[in-house]
């Protein structure tokens, strides 16, 4: 797991009013593309992967369906760290994971209520997209972003 630079919460959402539509895309709003995946990590700006083209939610949990096989988006918590990440399998692992995901007002991804999305930007090529669990410091390297929920 890569390590995640702790930063706090300036970006914080409203209240999520509004459920996730049951099924639906992720658009990026740096640059209005559709985010990306390998399977295990999810990006913007490339087209080297492909789409995350529908998600579909299912309680407080959000999937994807990669080659016919069910994968969780989850937020992976360490000791000191939070890294976004798709959970391999049907579900995500219970006590490893934050799965409360909502759609705010305005139309945005939040997770506990929280915007806390960024694009990894420090390295050449696809952008990875982490959550960061405190956007008050941000780092350089990283790009907060707002991922506008598109019903499909």
């Amino acid at each position: 797991m890569k390590p995640v630079i702790a930063l706090t919460s300036s970006l914080a959402a409203l209240a999520t009013a509004a459920s996730l539509p049951s099924k639906f895309t992720l658009v990026s709003s740096e640059d209005g593309s559709t985010l990306t995946t390998n399977g295990w990590q999810i990006y913007g700006h490339t087209d080297t992967t492909s789409e995350l083209s529908i998600l579909e939610r299912t309680g407080t949990f959000v999937y994807y369906n990669a080659s016919g096989d069910e994968e969780g988006l989850s937020v992976l918590t360490g000791v000191n760290s939070l890294a976004w990440l798709i959970q391999p399998g049907s579900e995500p692992i219970a006590g490893t994971t934050i799965t409360s995901y909502g759609l705010t007002d305005d139309g945005y991804l939040a997770l506990n209520g929280e915007q806390n999305f960024a694009f990894n930007t420090s390295l050449d090529g696809a952008q990875e997209l982490w959550w960061i669990g405190d956007v008050s410091t941000i780092d350089p390297g990283f790009t907060i972003v707002q991922l506008e929920v598109q019903s499909a």
